[in-house]
């Protein structure tokens, strides 16, 4: 349903910008009520990489760029990237606890990273990206020096998941990889439906074939069962047809380079195929604020947060009229409400008074205006009388879960349970074996059970002395 109100708060323009020591890209985007609309893209080569400000500050005079919200990012190689399991689904607790979960995945001290994260599905594991506050700080200062203000600070890899989210078709169960080439990294996200489930960033110049062929053989071993469909290339550096050709040969998937502009308005005339490839970045920055479903991810926490508002103060008088409409229409429809309703709630109390002397004519005494409460009190107290039977029957016995477990784990299996986590429906179980190969085989006799509705490994990894391998399985009863 449309929101005039949202829509008056949204900011209008959006620019999302991607900087480097080679290249300043941008693509402004017009956020308006039919949609968006790409109204400029530009890029440019860093002449000085010293004096990047002065050459930002230039291109944003020279493309006439719109200031009213900038989205800039940050390299997926000055970050970290990491999945991390937990045992609830609260946003709000999630936020408190973060950093704290992701501190033993990094080679950082916590108090020296900035960390933010992907909301995710209940039950499954959340994707956290933390960065270190000096390179945080070093961005945010070249922008300052260029009379700038990014109010989002993203990461690139994040905003490519984005930019698939509104411009591809996708299908749950059709998993679709993006190989993001860029200057100090490249960057691999295979998404399944709307949920990011695998992504790893090797670090350094752009990667041979080999390197990307073994992360597709990573993600096949986590995710047996659904392979990738369809690979995109994104970048300055994906290399046009022939990378195109030798990769599809040698992973034998559908591969081809990303073309997101034809997805949405645009009044650039023909926008080349490698100049679609290499703004990619930009235009999923510049879109992700208006497609996230939540707050979209920033790393601009903590002593980096934005003191500015995101509402353009041009517009906060048509924001007052809206208001001061709304107020008179509602104050209007109040009072009429109140003297119709009025006149319901006397015909319904009579109603109810009858309705009741009918149904327990024992009652000597109806207190007026609390004929309905009186009747609910009547009602539960015969209803109290019988809570007992409904009791009996309602309540699964947690023994009975335990059972099924215990008889679906294979005695020959050299397997130790060390958790098990029921709330409702879903089931997490950790523990240790022997090998990946009694991982294989626990995660078939689960499957084999006929009383589990899904049984997913979520992790499976070798353990910290080397001598058997941890696992996590996500189980959902029918």
């Amino acid at each position: 349903m449309h929101n005039p109100l949202k829509n008056i708060l949204e900011p209008k323009f959006i620019t999302g910008l991607e900087i480097d020591a080679d290249s300043i890209s941008a693509v402004e985007v017009l956020n308006s009520r039919k949609g968006l609309e790409i109204t400029r893209l530009a890029s440019q080569k860093v002449e000085n990489p010293d004096n990047i400000h002065e050459e930002l500050s230039e291109f944003f005079e020279r493309e006439r760029l719109k200031r009213e919200m900038i989205v800039s990012c940050l390299p997926a190689a000055y970050s970290f990237i990491r999945e991390i399991s937990v045992p609830f689904y609260s946003p709000k607790k999630l936020r408190q606890i973060l950093k704290y979960q992701v501190e033993p995945c990094i080679p950082y001290p916590i108090e020296d990273m900035v960390v933010d994260y992907l909301p995710s599905r209940r039950g499954a594991p959340v994707l956290a990206a933390a960065a270190p506050k000096k390179i945080l700080s070093e961005h945010i200062k070249t922008f300052s020096m260029a009379h700038l203000d990014p109010k989002v600070v993203s990461v690139d890899s994040i905003a490519l998941f984005f930019l698939y989210l509104h411009t591809h078709k996708w299908e749950p169960g059709s998993p679709v990889a993006i190989i993001h080439f860029a200057r100090d990294s490249t960057s691999i996200l295979i998404m399944d439906g709307p949920s990011l489930e695998f992504i790893r960033v090797l670090p350094g110049k752009t990667k041979g074939i080999k390197d990307i062929v073994e992360t597709f053989g990573l993600y096949r071993f986590k995710m047996k069962d659904v392979p990738v469909t369809e690979i995109l290339l994104t970048g300055r550096l994906c290399g046009g047809e022939n990378a195109v050709e030798r990769l599809q040969s040698a992973v034998n998937i559908k591969t081809s380079i990303c073309r997101p502009f034809d997805a949405i308005d645009h009044n650039q005339g023909d926008i080349s195929t490698s100049q679609q490839a290499e703004l990619s970045v930009p235009l999923g920055l510049a879109i992700c604020p208006v497609v996230s479903p939540t707050k979209p991810f920033d790393l601009r926490r903590e002593e980096f947060r934005s003191d500015k508002t995101l509402i353009d103060p041009k517009r906060a008088s048509t924001v007052g009229i809206y208001i001061f409409l709304i107020l008179g229409f509602l104050g209007f429809n109040l009072y009429y409400k109140v003297n119709v309703q009025e006149r319901v709630y006397n015909q319904l109390r009579r109603q109810t008074k009858q309705v009741f002397l009918h149904a327990f004519p024992q009652t000597k005494t109806i207190v007026k205006g609390r004929e309905l409460t009186q009747m609910k009190q009547k009602i539960d107290e015969e209803m109290g009388k019988y809570q007992w039977l409904e009791e009996s029957t309602e309540k699964a016995s947690t023994l009975d879960i335990l059972m099924i477990l215990s008889r679906s784990i294979p005695n020959s299996l050299d397997v130790k349970v060390d958790n098990i986590l029921i709330e409702g429906n879903e089931i997490r179980l950790d523990g240790n074996a022997s090998s990946f190969e009694t991982v294989d085989n626990l995660e078939k006799a689960l499957k084999g059970e006929g009383r589990f509705k899904t049984v997913k490994l979520v992790s499976a990894k070798i353990d910290q002395k080397g001598k058997g391998v941890k696992f996590n399985f996500a189980i959902e009863k029918d």
